[in-house]
């Protein structure tokens, strides 16, 4: 058997934070926002410290996070020896035990290992506690999922099991849901299933919630959900095979598109927030509701203009491009944004705006990385400033953030360095290259 411990930590190429919650990560290098063949990723700042490792299939086999008082929470998983996952535990370390007093407490460095150990090694309660989730997973003799149970605290730990069931082609056709105490024995009523799937011709046609129709090039037609005629979805292509338009329900939501499968129209209402090129959301700029979108093109097929509406179907947020479609600049109502491309090294500068006030100046490689970053306040002085350095594949190796304050006429700066030590297979295997 073969054990392995995931972490709580999520690595991105432009920032890496903790999180308490490590079930919503993935398991695998792209999932941690990493790039290439990666073997290891070790990170290490002012009060936090990461270390990563991956098979040659991308897979996390190994990882320990830490902050200054020692690991806090960590995800721990068994495969067997096919390498299916047979056991998951996320543990707690954050808190003390009840019965330890205040001295004892501060007079020992505070870390997984050591907290609080002598005065509870004989608390059972505490030592369940730190166990917030252990999941088993259980599988036939096809080596398809067969059972899985999970005990969590927030459910005082009471098993709760989903069977799985598959037809002789491997499709999953049955799910059952339900707690082991309440049902007895894990096989009472195995043909009643809570979730089922149906298939013709291999192609999906009724779930839980939708009925599928297909055409007979077995495109897509129509998804129906069950008992609402007007909750559907209606498909029709184009005669190359690509979408030509969706419509959802009473034109609640309909996309359209124009022969190269670009979408030109997308008419819907959902929150509306800028996410600047590398992918973080840029909070300065006001979000609001969308009604529809619209995007053009010109013969040659490039970008001409995209415009956003409101609720009140007013212009709420647009995008101008040059020539070769680049977007140049995006104008919004408090504000504006400016970007300029470099042709030679693909590299890209964007200026954000507020009420004509520069706040921001940022700059782009080829990889889209921030690789600058100046912050600016309404008086024109420089906030905070990133510059972070990349290897080959677009991973960070370094970031360094400074910090300014202005008080009382003077003022202070503090540079805060992270390093970022990454590992490929490829350059292990060939180190000529």
């Amino acid at each position: 058997m073969k054990k392995i411990l995931f972490l709580f930590l999520a690595a991105a190429t432009n920032s890496w934070a903790v999180d308490m919650n490590p079930e919503e990560y993935g398991e695998y290098v792209k999932d941690f926002g990493l790039k290439g063949p990666v073997k290891s990723y070790a990170a290490v700042s002012r009060n936090k410290s990461l270390y990563l490792a991956f098979n040659k299939d991308g897979l996390l086999t190994q990882g320990k996070a830490t902050r200054w008082e020692g690991t806090s929470s960590t995800l721990t998983t068994d495969f067997d020896m096919v390498g299916n996952i047979i056991n998951k535990t996320h543990t707690d370390f954050s808190l003390p035990c009840n019965s330890c007093d205040k001295d004892s407490v501060e007079a020992r460095p505070a870390t997984a290992e050591n907290r609080c150990l002598k005065k509870c090694a004989n608390n059972a309660e505490w030592v369940k506690n730190q166990v917030k989730c252990h999941t088993k997973y259980e599988y036939n003799t096809k080596g398809e999922l067969a059972k899985k149970t999970e005990y969590k605290e927030v459910n005082d730990y009471e098993p709760y099991v989903t069977l799985y069931k598959y037809d002789e082609l491997g499709r999953k056709i049955g799910e059952r849901h339900f707690w082991e105490k309440s049902a007895g024995t894990t096989t009472d009523n195995n043909d009643k299933w809570d979730d089922t799937w149906a298939y013709e011709n291999g192609r999906l046609v009724k779930d839980n919630n939708y009925v599928y129709r297909y055409n007979k090039l077995g495109q897509l037609v129509e998804k129906l959900y069950k008992g609402d005629p007007n909750n559907k979805y209606v498909f029709s292509y184009l005669p190359n095979g690509k979408l030509k338009k969706m419509v959802y329900g009473n034109h609640k939501d309909t996309i359209v598109c124009n022969t190269n499968g670009d979408t030109v129209l997308h008419a819907h209402k959902s929150y509306f927030q800028y996410h600047r090129p590398d992918g973080e959301i840029e909070r300065r700029i006001q979000p609001f509701t969308t009604s529809r979108e619209i995007t053009k093109y010109n013969k040659k097929n490039i970008r001409t203009s995209r415009r956003i509406y409101d609720e009140n179907n007013a212009i709420a947020f647009e995008d101008f491009f040059d020539s070769e479609g680049n977007c140049i600049k995006s104008v919004f109502e408090d504000g504006h944004i400016e970007r300029t491309f470099n042709k030679k090294n693909k590299s890209m500068t964007e200026k954000l705006f507020i009420y004509d006030i520069p706040l921001e100046f940022s700059e782009y490689n080829a990889s889209g990385v921030c690789v600058r970053e100046w912050h600016y306040d309404k008086n024109g002085r420089v906030t905070r400033k990133h510059i972070k350095t990349t290897d080959k594949y677009g991973n960070v190796v370094k970031h360094s953030e400074t910090v300014y304050k202005y008080k009382n006429g003077g003022n202070t700066e503090k540079e805060y360095v992270t390093n970022f030590d990454i590992t490929y297979y490829e350059e292990e295997e060939n180190p000529a290259k």
